[in-house]
């Protein structure tokens, strides 16, 4: 895809307007234009990083196969790595 996605239709917008982690099952089927990657997105677990206490970004974790499921721990490391995206994102 290698672009953007629409602040106001999209798993980021979600995910900022709760400020916090969102698990979606099969996001293409809200979010039609992911259809157009041409491969299925089973989960995508999508993280918000804050700089100065206010969220900015998100950053995505998707599976394509039914094999996985994301669990606690998958939330925390994003967590962690939400954290720090938000600091290097802050530095610049």
């Amino acid at each position: 895809m290698n672009g953007t996605t629409p602040r106001d239709f999209s798993p980021c917008g979600v995910c900022l307007d709760q400020n916090a982690p969102v698990l979606f099952s099969f996001p293409e089927r809200r979010f039609t234009y992911f259809q157009s990657a041409g491969v299925p997105f089973v989960e995508g677990l999508v993280i918000p990083f804050a700089v100065a206490g206010r969220p900015i970004g998100t950053v995505w974790i998707l599976t394509h196969t039914t094999e996985h499921a994301f669990d606690r721990e998958d939330v925390r490391v994003m967590t962690e790595l939400g954290r720090f995206a938000g600091m290097a994102y802050g530095a610049m």
